[in-house]
C-alpha cells in the first residue's frame, strides 16, 4: 500500500514539473523531424550553399526515415534520458525528502522501484508519441511506412530507454551530488556502447541494438534475432535496479 502511494507521488510530481513537458516534447520533436530530414536531405545540404556530388546519394526511401530515427534516438535521445533521469534519487537524498519518506516505513526497495516505474511511464509515454509521429510523417511524406519486422528495432529502443533509466537511477543511488551522479550515468551511457566488443558476451548486450535494428529494417536479419540481446537487456536491467536497492538499504540519510 505505501509504495503505490509513494509510486501514485512521484507521477503526480512528474506531472507538475518540467519533466511532462520537456521530455514528450524532445522526444516528438525528433518524430517529426527524423522523416522530414531523410525525404529532404538533398534539398537541405542544397540550402547550405555547400558544393556536393548528390550522384552518390540515391534517392531517399522510406526506410532511411527509420535510420535517420534511430540515429537520433540512439545518440541525443540517449543523452537526454540520462540527464534527466540520473537526478531522480540523488535529488531526494540531497534535499533530506528520501529520509522523511522513509520514516513513514516504506520500504528502500519500494523506493527505488518507484522511481524506475514512473521514469518508465514518463519515458514510454514520451516514446509513443515520437513513433506516431515518426510512422505518419513516413506515411506521409513516403507514401509507405511497412517493413517486414519493423516492431522489433522499435521494440529494441524502448528496452534500450529502460536500460539507461535504470543504469541512471543506480548512478543516483551511488552519488553523494548530482554532478557525480552525471558523471556515472554518462560514464555508463558511454560505456553500454562498447560492451558489444566483449567476445561472446557483447552479442547479448545493448550495445548491439542499434545496428541489429537497423540489420532488420534493410531485410539482412529476421526480426526474431533480437530475442537473446532482448532477454540480455532485461537481465542487465534487474541487476542494475538489485545493485541500486542493495547499495540504498546500506547508505545512512
Amino acid at each position: 500500500m505505501r509504495a503505490a502511494v509513494f509510486l501514485k507521488k512521484e507521477l503526480f510530481e512528474i506531472v507538475r514539473t518540467w519533466k511532462i513537458i520537456v521530455l514528450p516534447a524532445l522526444f516528438l520533436f525528433f518524430g517529426f523531424l527524423s522523416p522530414i530530414t531523410a525525404r529532404y536531405i538533398k534539398e537541405i545540404i542544397m540550402s547550405t550553399g555547400v558544393e556536393f556530388d548528390f550522384s552518390f546519394i540515391p534517392d531517399p526511401r522510406f526506410t532511411d526515415s527509420y535510420v535517420q530515427f534511430f540515429k537520433n534516438m540512439y545518440q541525443i535521445g540517449g543523452i537526454i534520458l540520462v540527464l534527466v533521469f540520473s537526478g531522480s534519487v540523488v535529488g531526494e537524498k540531497v534535499s533530506g525528502s528520501a529520509a522523511i519518506v522513509l520514516t513513514k516505513r516504506l520500504s528502500r526497495a519500494s523506493f527505488v522501484l518507484s522511481k524506475f516505474i514512473a521514469g518508465a511511464l514518463l519515458f514510454t509515454l514520451s516514446y509513443l508519441l515520437s513513433l506516431a509521429a515518426s510512422l505518419y510523417y513516413t506515411l506521409i511524406l513516403f507514401s509507405s511506412f511497412y517493413v517486414d519486422g519493423i516492431w522489433a528495432p522499435f521494440l529494441l529502443y524502448w528496452l534500450y530507454g529502460l536500460f539507461l533509466i535504470a543504469m541512471a537511477i543506480l548512478a543516483g543511488t551511488v552519488s553523494r551530488s548530482h554532478m557525480f551522479a552525471n558523471l556515472i550515468a554518462f560514464g555508463g551511457f558511454a560505456l553500454s556502447s562498447l560492451v558489444k566488443y566483449i567476445p561472446k558476451v557483447g552479442d547479448y548486450t545493448t550495445g548491439v541494438f542499434h545496428q541489429l535494428g537497423l540489420d532488420v529494417i534493410y531485410g539482412n536479419r529476421q526480426a526474431l534475432d533480437i530475442t537473446y540481446p532482448a532477454a540480455g537487456a532485461l537481465v542487465t536491467m534487474a541487476v542494475l535496479l538489485a545493485a541500486a536497492v542493495l547499495v540504498f538499504r546500506k547508505q545512512e540519510l
